[in-house]
Formats: structure tokens, sequence, C-alpha cells
């Protein structure tokens, strides 16, 4: 089967490509559909009953994943650089067309994320906010899949 991806970048993804922000990778279907994987992995275990940072982690990891595997469908990864994961957040953002509140709020989760990993200064998160996180995880899948259908078509 002769697959549409990758596609061609956008503009935004032309632009951070030149600035070194990601970097061009080869791309094999096999490889996108494991990042779709991984994406459904992440929320279906983010359902599970477990502490709230583990859901929370495992929400975030969800839409890190949707976010590369954006680029991965164009061709591109995240860089190698410090900030990789925000860059690739920040380029799904404008991709997906997310709107400011959805964006503000995965921006502070990778911030909280960051924040417990290398400072533990955050608090750990409620319930409630690793519930809130999960959901929109769900929504920015639904979102991907109706703009990248090529991509969820993958067999």
């Amino acid at each position: 089967m002769n697959s549409i991806l990758p596609l061609l970048p956008t503009k935004a993804l032309s632009d951070a490509l030149k600035a070194s922000y990601i970097r061009e990778t080869a791309y094999e279907d096999v490889h996108a559909i494991q990042f779709r994987k991984n994406v459904a992995s992440y929320i279906q275990a983010a359902k599970l009953e477990m502490a709230p940072i583990a859901r929370y982690t495992l929400a975030y990891e969800a839409l890190h994943a949707i976010a590369v595997g954006v680029l991965y469908v164009h061709g591109l990864a995240p860089g190698n650089r410090e900030g990789h994961r925000t860059q690739a957040l920040s380029l799904m953002y404008g991709f997906l067309d997310l709107d400011l509140d959805d964006r503000s709020e995965i921006t502070h989760a990778s911030q909280t994320r960051n924040d417990k990993l290398y400072k533990s200064l955050a608090p750990p998160p409620s319930s409630a906010t690793a519930t809130y996180l999960l959901e929109l995880a769900e929504r920015v899948e639904k979102i991907a899949r109706q703009k990248l259908p090529g991509w969820f078509a993958l067999a």
C-alpha cells in the first residue's frame, strides 16, 4: 500500500526546520502507526485507578506523543536541544488550531511536569486536575483525527 504520508511541511513547520528547532527524519508508516498507538496507550493508562500524579503524567505524555506524531507525519522530529518538548507542543498548537485556553492548559501541564521532574517544587496535581488533563488529551486526539485523517487511517 502506498501511503499519502509524509505530508509536506506547513510554513510554520518549514520555518521551525530552518531555525533548527526541529529536524528532518526518515518516515515509515509503521512508525507513524506506533506514535498513534502510543497516544492511545497513554490515554487508556491515564484512565486507570492510580495516583493523580501518574494519571497527570500519562495524560501529558499523550499530548506530547500527539505533538511528536504531528511532526512525524510531516517527515520531521523534535530537535536535540533543550526545550524540544515545548517546541513540539507549540508547533502542534498551530497545526491543530488549538484555542488559547487549551494551549494555556497544555503549556501549564508541561511546566508542571518539568517542575516535578527537575525542580520538585510543584505540588502533586489533584485528581480533578489529572482528569481535566486527560479530557484535554482526548479532545486534542479527536482534533488530530480530524486534521490528519491519513495518519489515523493507517493500519
